[in-house]
């Protein structure tokens, strides 16, 4: 009978709850697209993790606009149940989603974010929407992910949804020439929108101090003389509660590791930000659950010592040359059935991969003993940390404030006129420099084209050229650039 009861009470709660996000989803954009049309103000909107915390690239952005840019005015977005560390250490902000929150968003020059934005809101027009991601990628990402064991969830979905997100941004940050490579295809982005500046979030991996660090230590209640070992493992999109929320096991035994390093370190638990499980470590004082804690950045320099699994964490712990052990209990299965690599793993890992709990706390006991990198470190810094160097995030909010472009650099070619053959249609993503011009075109069976001119476009920052060849084209009806597949398709179709 309480069950029948309780359902008959539940139904119209949860009815209430729909009916009151149909509301909000119908209104919130209305609003934000109606005040978005006023003229912009002097004001970037930051947001970390679906505004959960003040960390990553963000937070490095917010905090150098502060000290170099008091013109600009700096507010962040934060989730509802997240504001009491904004509102003890006084960071302006707003609440998510709130009638406030869309009154000044929308007014913002720029929104600078770290990960996906609903794909139900639409961004104000004349906003500059900056995506800096939130790390290096040793998964597959958006458009390259062909595994899936999501709830809910089919690839064509999925990869539908990815480009709807990244349609939004206008520009991505990257922290290395891989990662470029990898957001262009994943994220259905052109050239001219990688800030390739390196990663904001690592300058303090570089310009710290060691007193900043010991304060660091005093803080999180570590005692001077202890070694600090942090455990930071990503999720797995099989282990679930629902899309986007899932759990956390630590396959580790803390007894076990107290018993034999409890006296001479300290374990630091921090789980991905997608895990939904708080971790229950309260009878075990060796381990400390610094999930919450807001930059992981402090947990990197306060450590000695990363054990990691997949966790793009190790990219940036690299940039400080400490050891890593990685413990990958289910590396098979991960690599070939729950998400997929970009790279060899097993020989790229700038550390021992291990499967067995006894060789990671042996592998430990060695490293707390006489630290020793792996013989790959070297190399895989100077491939995957060479941007950052302390300054990325000046370069990257240089490029944003003054508005750099990619240079257009003119490739030897000489002009030939190409006879289109049968219908065809040019779908090229070629955005133009100056007064160039888009050509999104249908070409008409015997129509000329005149090829003019052949360039590449030119990284402001890195100075390098980047991409493929484009070719000035004209014709009757249009001209413009078009990319270097067109420009084969019209060979071909020439020929």
């Amino acid at each position: 009978m309480l069950d029948k009861e309780s359902d008959y009470i539940g139904e119209p709660l949860i009815r209430n709850k729909i009916k009151k996000a149909v509301r909000f989803r119908r209104w919130y954009p209305r609003l934000l697209e109606h005040e978005g049309k006023k003229k912009k103000k002097k004001l970037i909107v930051f947001e970390s993790f679906f505004g959960r915390n003040y960390s990553d690239n963000p937070k490095a952005m917010y905090e150098y606009m502060k000290k170099n840019h008091p013109e600009y005015k700096c507010v962040w977005n934060v989730n509802r149940d997240y504001l009491d560390y904004f509102k003890e250490h006084k960071i302006p902000h707003v609440v998510r989603f709130s009638v406030r929150s869309a009154l000044i968003i929308a007014r913002a020059k720029f929104w600078i974010i770290n990960t996906r934005l609903p794909l139900w809101l639409k961004k104000p027009q004349g906003t500059t929407v900056i995506q800096t991601w939130h790390g290096t990628p040793l998964k597959t990402l958006g458009r390259d992910v062909s595994l899936l064991t999501m709830p809910g969830m089919t690839v064509e979905k999925y990869h539908n949804n990815v480009v709807k997100d990244s349609d939004k941004w206008d520009y991505c940050l990257s922290p290395n020439s891989y990662s470029t490579d990898i957001f262009k295809q994943a994220f259905r982005l052109r050239p001219e929108q990688m800030i390739n500046s390196g990663y904001p979030r690592n300058d303090v991996l570089h310009n710290h101090t060691e007193s900043y660090a010991n304060d660091l230590k005093e803080k999180l209640g570590i005692a001077k003389d202890r070694k600090v070992i942090l455990y930071a493992p990503t999720w797995r999109d099989n282990e679930y509660v629902r899309s986007d929320y899932y759990t956390a096991k630590l396959h580790l035994d803390l007894k076990e590791m107290q018993k034999r390093f409890g006296n001479q370190a300290v374990l630091l638990v921090r789980t991905h930000y997608l895990i939904a499980n708080n971790l229950n470590l309260n009878e075990n004082d060796f381990a400390i659950d610094v999930s919450d804690y807001q930059d992981i950045n402090d947990l990197y320099i306060v450590s000695d010592l990363l054990i990691t699994d997949y966790s793009s964490v190790f990219f940036d712990y690299a940039n400080l040359k400490k050891p890593m052990i990685f413990y990958a209990y289910d590396l098979e299965e991960y690599a070939g059935e729950i998400r997929g690599f970009y790279f060899d793993y097993v020989e790229e890992a700038p550390g021992p991969i291990l499967t067995q709990e006894e060789q990671v706390y042996q592998e430990i006991e060695k490293q707390l003993e006489t630290p020793q990198l792996a013989n790959n470190y070297e190399q895989f810094v100077k491939k995957y940390c060479s941007w950052d160097d302390g300054n990325a995030t000046q370069r990257a909010l240089s490029f944003i404030l003054n508005q750099q472009s990619y240079l257009v650099r003119e490739l030897p070619f000489e002009k030939e006129t190409l006879s289109v053959v049968n219908d065809i249609v040019i779908f090229s993503d070629v955005i133009g420099h100056g007064n160039y011009d888009i050509v999104k075109n249908v070409l008409a069976a015997g129509q000329a084209m005149n090829v003019l001119k052949k360039a590449i476009l030119v990284d402001p920052i890195q100075g390098n050229d980047t991409g493929e060849p484009c070719y000035y084209v004209e014709s009757n009806d249009f001209k413009g650039w078009i990319n270097t597949k067109d420009f084969l398709t019209l060979k071909k179709e020439n020929s």
